[in-house]
């Protein structure tokens, strides 16, 4: 049961824009903390917890979390034994739920590790790597989620006190954490690690059966949904585009403090992406910038600029005037797509219209821009639009089944040279209820419904169309049309009919309405009378009753507010007529004596009701009511 490798994600769902940072150069536990901040607007629980699975910690931690927003949560006060071991940040939304993983290691044991996190797919190596702190003459344990795996015999430590476990070629089963520890070592003196191994290749899909995009400057594919998890500074559906220094989220929308800068953070993103420092810095404390050629992430990809082009640690290659690329390798002369969304979504069913745009010397054609959705099928364009610095294609895409959903691409070709660019499709299913119309008043003209409680396909819910029509007869279905989910009252109806009621729901897009889903049969009530109604009260008296000189009649509300009070000044009178009592309507009656200035308890409250079927008294109809009658 432990979760940390490699989460085989479902194919459906989305990554939730979620990252963790860790103060990692804070020099002691007591200024250290723990950040989580989203870039979602309907994140319903934001927190940060500890995972005891494999460090024991005392029952009472002290750390605990500080909201400081709607979209950040910090952990702080943390003790010394809190800081070993894996902490997480867990967000949700309605839909979705997303864990971002951070292992601490202890700044003073015995044994550091070289690189916490690791990402590989399956059948590829590894190898974790320690450096020794504090020499100890004993063998080193290791262990794989707190079992043992194997012992590293004390002579095979290294020149620079470096010693290493190595897997040739890694399965699911082999994610997980892992540590190592010198014999006879408090766990707390270990070197922690995390890897996480993702499907095969760069593929994706419950099979493999997808291409992954070519995610850029240290992106990873998520074998679960094929997009790619930018590290922090760069973005796009590639991570194609670097952020403005210091910038970090899904869309750049993050930013490190003024003071700090992105020095001396590490920056947790969902798996299978695992931890690394912002880019252009390095090491445990992500406190070094990178050398000089070297930029990215733990300062891990190499620039390997041409033509001129220059390395700048944060963001890559910096080109030239007339070149571009990764690596300033294409001429301005080759075509290049341009403004490429990074992902589309469309309805099942729906034709949708695809448009790009490519520039080039000489300029793209229509015959030399196609469209390969993610199924292999090549569309040609059927419209373009050639102007003097771009040619803007548009193609007709056939009606969208779900196996459309996955990355397509955009290909431009001339005798300059090619281009071609990914984005993400997902084809969603228009809403249908899943049950009638559930009816909560009837009357005679009219009826009060929940329109729908809940539906298959995919939200959001844009518009509710609420269709109705007599049952017995050949007339055209009468709507409403709202845009939310609250009760609906259908008005001008015809008494004791039966109508059939179902409902219509649409999404967002082109052919975003849904199916009409299942029928509720509803009849109406019988005309109600049209004059206010007259209830005629009668009491008797206990055989016991003291002297009273009259009576109070009053009328309460449901909420037990007084509606009519009558004054029966004699008392040989033992009834009243209370007047203008409305029809389908719950009152209280409630009879009480008084002498003089003196007044007496009141009577059992009776509930009284007048509506077609008669008096309804006190939880019975009352077809010959003693204590009262209703006309």
């Amino acid at each position: 049961g432990y979760w940390w490798g490699s989460l085989a994600f479902p194919c459906t769902g989305a990554i939730l824009d979620i990252t963790l940072l860790a103060n990692v150069l804070s020099p002691t536990h007591t200024d250290f903390y723990l950040s989580c901040v989203t870039g979602e607007r309907d994140m319903s629980y934001l927190q940060i917890e500890r995972d005891n699975k494999i460090v024991m910690t005392p029952p009472r931690s002290r750390f605990r979390n500080y909201r400081n927003s709607s979209k950040e949560v910090q952990a702080w006060g943390f003790s010394q034994t809190d800081l070993v071991g894996i902490l997480y940040c867990l967000g949700e939304t309605q839909m979705e739920q997303t864990r971002v993983v951070y292992v601490h290691n202890n700044v003073n044991a015995h044994l550091i590790p070289k690189k916490v996190t690791q990402t590989v797919s399956i059948a590829q190596p590894v190898e974790f790597v320690a450096k020794v702190k504090q020499e100890r003459r004993t063998d080193i344990m290791w262990k794989r989620n707190g079992s043992y795996y194997q012992t590293t015999d004390q002579g095979e430590v290294k020149a620079g006190n470096l010693f290493s476990l190595a897997l040739p070629r890694v399965a699911v089963g082999d994610s997980g954490v892992y540590s190592a520890t010198f014999m006879g070592d408090s766990p707390l003196c270990s070197a922690f690690y995390r890897l996480i191994v993702r499907g095969e290749g760069a593929r994706w899909g419950p099979r493999c059966e997808k291409d992954c995009p070519d995610c850029l400057n240290g992106g990873v594919c998520h074998d679960g949904v094929g997009e790619c998890i930018c590290p922090p500074g760069f973005m796009g559906t590639a991570c194609e585009k670097a952020c403005r220094e210091g910038r970090f989220g899904r869309n750049c929308q993050e930013q490190c403090s003024e003071e700090q800068g992105c020095k001396g953070l590490s920056f947790c993103l969902p798996d299978p992406y695992g931890c690394s420092c912002a880019t252009g810095w390095k090491d445990p404390q992500c406190s070094s910038a990178c050398a000089i050629g070297f930029y990215g992430p733990d300062c891990a990809l190499e620039c390997r600029c041409h033509n001129g082009g220059t390395c700048n640690r944060f963001s890559g290659c910096v080109c030239p005037s007339g070149w571009h690329g990764e690596h300033c390798e294409k001429s301005d002369r080759i075509p290049q797509i341009i403004n490429l969304a990074s992902q589309l979504e469309f309805n099942l069913g729906s034709r949708p219209r695809v448009t790009f745009m490519a520039t080039g010397n000489p300029p793209p054609v229509r015959a030399s821009i196609k469209l390969r959705k993610a199924d292999g099928a090549v569309l040609t364009s059927d419209k373009a639009i050639m102007e003097t610095d771009k040619t803007t294609c548009e193609f007709l895409v056939p009606a969208l089944t779900r196996a459309d959903t996955g990355l397509w691409e955009c290909r431009v070709s001339t005798t300059g040279g090619q281009d071609s660019g990914r984005f993400k499709v997902t084809v969603k299913v228009p809403p249908v209820p899943l049950s009638p119309p559930r009816v909560l008043a009837r009357q005679s003209r009219q009826l009060t419904v929940t329109p729908v409680e809940s539906f298959s396909g995919d939200g959001p819910i844009v518009s509710i169309k609420l269709l109705y029509k007599p049952k017995d007869n050949t007339s055209p279905w009468s709507s409403i049309v709202v845009d939310n989910r609250e009760n609906i009252t259908l008005m001008n109806l015809r008494p004791v009919m039966a109508y059939l009621v179902q409902v219509q729901l649409t999404r967002p897009g082109d052919d975003g309405e849904g199916a009409v889903g299942p029928q509720a049969v509803v009849v109406t009530e019988c005309q109600e009378p049209t004059a206010k109604n007259t209830l005629h009260v009668s009491w008797n008296l206990p055989d016991n009753l003291e002297p009273a000189s009259g009576f109070l009649v009053r009328l309460y509300d449901s909420e037990k507010g007084l509606i009519q009070q009558q004054n029966i000044s004699s008392k040989f009178v033992h009834s009243a007529r209370l007047s203008s009592l409305e029809f389908n309507k719950q009152y209280g009656l409630e009879v009480l004596v008084y002498h003089c200035t003196s007044l007496g308890p009141p009577s059992d409250l009776y509930k009284v009701m007048i509506n077609s079927k008669g008096l309804w008294v006190g939880g019975s109809w009352a077809t010959s009511p003693a204590a009262a009658t209703g006309s």
